[in-house]
């Protein structure tokens, strides 16, 4: 620390010095700026990339809850109104292009001769 206050004491000594660390300053920024330019354009990049990242996965996950939520209050509307929830209905049998009668229970009919 005593370094370093003793470089700023120095500097600050007189209005030559300080003139030389202006003039020393107006000729090395040219030539760092646009290598710190470039970094910070890569840094900056990467770092709107990962939002988009994780805006674009949000999103998704957002609509994967979303379907499941509809899902579940169809499930449990099906229930309160009494109908059979419609995952759990089974698909009645086919039969070789004959028309099948169900009763009320779903069960078939037997055909009169």
């Amino acid at each position: 620390m005593a370094l370093f206050e003793d470089v700023v004491a120095g500097i600050s000594s007189s209005w030559t010095s300080t003139l030389a660390v202006g003039a020393g300053l107006v000729l090395v920024t040219p030539l760092v700026a646009p290598v710190l330019g470039a970094g910070l354009r890569v840094l900056t990049k990467t770092v709107i990339k990962g939002g988009m990242l994780a805006y674009t996965m949000g999103t998704a996950a957002i609509a994967a809850v979303g379907e499941q939520m509809r899902d579940l209050i169809a499930e449990v509307q099906d229930e309160l109104d009494g109908s059979p929830a419609r995952a759990r209905t089974p698909e009645p049998p086919r039969t070789g292009g004959s028309t099948l009668v169900l009763d009320a229970q779903g069960q078939p009919l037997e055909a009169a001769p």
